[in-house]
């Protein structure tokens, strides 16, 4: 049997005869609906096709969602439709060729997973993204406007068009992308790193290796490289945070952590960031003695656990700390998913399935809700809460008492109030938007 990739080869079952021999190395095989071919598969997610006859892989996708039956290929388009391409193998360039024949409409289906989602100001552009397609949408008109490859961030602006944060995928490196809904253009803005950066609405969250006096050592070509050159640096020690403006493209806010990095939520609305620490870490131990208050108020609250957090809230907008607070676990009885935060309040998603509201100023736990996918209303104090798949319920922060509630056919899987508090809009996983006025919400009896 193969040792190597040098000693591939077809062999006879169960006696293992071996019936030919060639240079082969994949992740993974599959059989195809062509008894010559088989599709190789690779670790970053690309394949090729095998000629078993020949011995040596032919052609090349970016994508493992392909399909060969005979000598018709099958493949997903970017608009998520079936492509039947006619293929034929030209021996003169060991290649394949392939001609359209066709394509299959795939009916809409349920959006399981958002990988990014952001609304203009105005209500009127959605951009929204699955882990492998995007789009910009028209609101007023229902019309989505680009189809594109899928994004991790996206700023939309009230004229139609819209920034994205789109992953390396051949020939194309990691890269901030401008969306013109109005003209249905696509064009690269600037490359980012690939490693440490993420778009958030307006702001870039980028993380760098701080572990830059590490002696140089010679690579296998013998020139002198570095650990942070080589790209595969850790980046939960030793690192520097750096908030970019994207439409400025400049530093707004950085800090330091020489020693343990927080971990952290990012709120593309509000522009804030949530760092944390557990106290059980020296790092978290550290951030506490840094703040007068918030070790007066331990003090008071008793000894702390070391399963609770110590918390600050990083408002790039203001380029400023806004609050620190201390979370209490419970010894350890939930921990917590995602955060964001607006206004004097920090909102927490556990692994409970509740939504935790705290207040900054403070530091009190305020109310608790059963449910998911939370908003909070910038102008008015409202929180909205899918408390089941489907149904979402709008509370009043000050006495925590619901105030409406709205059910959908299907799960709600985005919701944002407008900058001026008097919409709010529902993107459900049907892929339907809805918009409603937040001063005619009625109230419930």
């Amino acid at each position: 049997m193969p040792t190597g990739a040098e000693d591939a080869g077809i062999f006879t079952f169960p006696e293992g005869r071996r019936l030919a021999k060639f240079r082969l190395s994949a992740m993974d095989m599959a059989l195809t609906g062509n008894p010559n071919y088989v599709i190789v598969k690779f670790s970053n997610n690309t394949v090729s096709f095998f000629d078993l006859e020949r011995g040596e892989a032919i052609g090349g996708f970016n994508s493992s969602n392909v399909a060969l039956w005979n000598d018709v290929l099958i493949s997903n388009m970017a608009s998520g439709n079936i492509a039947l391409n006619k293929m034929q193998f030209m021996a003169a360039t060991k290649a394949i060729s392939y001609a359209r024949s066709g394509s299959v409409d795939i009916p809409v289906g349920s959006m399981n997973r958002i990988y990014a989602a952001n609304v203009s100001d105005n209500m009127q552009w959605l951009a929204v993204s699955s882990k492998t397609r995007g789009a910009l949408w028209d609101l007023n008109t229902g019309q989505r406007k680009l189809h594109v490859r899928g994004f991790r961030g996206a700023l939309v602006a009230a004229n139609g068009t819209a920034i994205g944060d789109f992953p390396k995928l051949q020939p194309e490196n990691h890269s901030l992308v401008l969306l013109d809904g109005r003209s249905s253009e696509v064009n690269i803005v600037r490359e980012i790193p690939e490693r440490g950066a993420r778009q958030y609405g307006r702001f870039m969250l980028v993380r760098k290796t701080l572990k830059t006096d590490k002696p140089k050592e010679k690579n296998k070509e013998g020139s002198e490289t570095s650990e942070t050159e080589e790209g595969n640096e850790p980046l939960n020690r030793e690192v520097r945070f750096e908030m970019h403006d994207i439409v400025k493209n400049a530093v707004v806010w950085s800090k330091d952590f020489p020693k343990e990095a927080p971990g952290y939520f990012f709120d593309d609305f509000s522009g804030r960031m949530i760092l944390y620490w557990g106290l059980g870490s020296e790092a978290g131990k550290a951030r506490l003695k840094e703040d007068p208050a918030l070790v007066e108020r331990s003090r008071q609250m008793g000894n702390k656990d070391d399963d609770d957090y110590v918390l600050e809230i990083i408002d790039a907008f203001q380029n400023k700390s806004v609050g620190s607070l201390l979370l209490e676990t419970g010894k350890g009885s939930f921990d917590i998913e995602s955060g964001f935060s607006e206004g004097n309040w920090l909102v927490l998603r556990d692994d409970n399935n509740r939504i935790l509201v705290y207040s900054i100023t403070d530091g009190d736990l305020r109310h608790r809700f059963f449910g998911a996918n939370a908003a909070v209303n910038p102008k008015g104090h409202q929180i909205a809460v899918q408390n089941y798949p489907g149904e979402l319920t709008v509370y009043d922060l000050a006495t925590g008492n619901p105030v409406t509630r709205l059910r959908f056919k299907t799960p709600v899987a985005f919701t944002r109030f407008s900058l001026d508090g008097k919409r709010l809009l529902v993107l459900t996983a049907g892929q339907v938007a809805y918009t409603f006025d937040t001063e005619h919400l009625k109230s419930m009896p």
